[in-house]
């Protein structure tokens, strides 16, 4: 698909001030969730940048249906998470190192605050260690869906998700 005249990625390095970076980054999470709730729709997704000032998300492709028939509370909390992390990581791994505007290195909890604004930097460390890397990138072997449920709801941000999933998939 064709960019319309004058868009282009929504990063410094295209002309985008390193204020309208942060609230985009900040932003982001709070429109993942937006996207999963009003719309049935989870991962993740960029932004472009238009000549008015606005900006558009792009690569949808990745993003699946939620429903109550293939979809539980748990599913959609690591759904939601996962599209949530990669835009993390890749606050963390381009954008605080190539971006060159000065990022700290809590910006890639950035993403995070607009779901759960009490997020700190441990919060996003165990959700590396006790959900992305042996559920997410190992996979068990055999799926404890108690002992899943129960580190969901010990880290901040994901007991916020719990909180928030619709009420259509209200089941572990």
């Amino acid at each position: 698909m064709d960019l319309g005249a004058g868009w282009r990625n929504a990063i410094p390095k295209e002309g985008v001030s390193p204020a309208e970076c942060e609230s985009l980054v900040r932003q982001h999470g709070g429109y993942v969730v937006r996207i999963a709730k009003e719309h049935g729709l989870v991962r993740y997704f960029w932004y472009l940048a238009r000549p008015d000032g606005t900006y558009p998300i792009k690569d949808l492709h990745p993003f699946r249906r939620t429903d109550p028939l293939s979809m539980s509370t748990i599913s959609w909390v690591l759904s939601v998470h996962h599209g949530i992390h990669i835009y993390c990581n890749h606050v963390e791994f381009a954008a605080i190192t190539s971006y060159g505007i000065g990022l700290p290195p809590e910006a890639k909890i950035w993403p995070l605050t607009s779901v759960c604004p009490d997020v700190k930097m441990d919060d996003h460390a165990l959700l590396r260690s006790e959900v992305v890397q042996p559920y997410i990138i190992k996979r068990p072997e055999k799926l404890d869906v108690r002992s899943l449920l129960s580190t969901l709801r010990s880290i901040n941000f994901t007991a916020r998700l719990i909180e928030i999933c619709p009420d259509r998939l209200a089941r572990p």
